[in-house]
């Protein structure tokens, strides 16, 4: 009798224990991406870099018509202006989405405390000094066709 009753308590907070692990897993969220966007990849090189890409169904819609009406849906369901329809497209929950690169990636950052870099350009001494000597050579260039033109009259 001891034996049925413990093995029925183990199968019991097993069970329990099984049904708390997927309770408390995560929902993914879909984002909406197409092939050949620079934002799009953008958006999946910080998810790829960070260890996120668990927490996406990514959803392609270049190319994929099905894809692409359920996109167009979705900014009729969210009411998105048509300035801000397009991609990457992040569905948040029922009632919050977000679209565009800079949100998107503010909003993992956010939520799994990840320290966001400037990613803007950076430039380096090869630009400053490419600068400075394609600023010359042009300057050379203009200034000697000005120089033509005046001392011909």
């Amino acid at each position: 009798m001891k034996k049925l009753l413990s093995a029925i308590a183990t199968v019991f907070f097993f069970a329990l224990s099984t049904t708390y692990t997927f309770a408390a897993e995560e929902a993914k969220l879909d984002l909406y991406v197409r092939q050949g966007c620079p934002h799009c990849a953008k958006v999946e090189q910080f998810l790829n870099t960070n260890k996120l890409t668990d927490k996406v169904n990514k959803i392609e819609t270049l190319n994929n018509a099905e894809n692409q009406n359920k996109l167009n849906d979705l900014f009729k369901k969210y009411n998105v202006p048509a300035a801000n329809q397009g991609v990457p497209f992040l569905v948040v929950s029922e009632t919050e989405y977000l679209v565009g690169e800079p949100q998107i990636v503010n909003y993992f950052a956010e939520k799994y405390d990840i320290e966001i870099t400037d990613q803007g350009y950076q430039s380096s001494t090869t630009d400053t000094l490419f600068m400075v000597l394609g600023g010359s050579v042009l300057l050379g260039v203009l200034g000697y066709g000005l120089y033509s033109v005046f001392k011909k009259n």
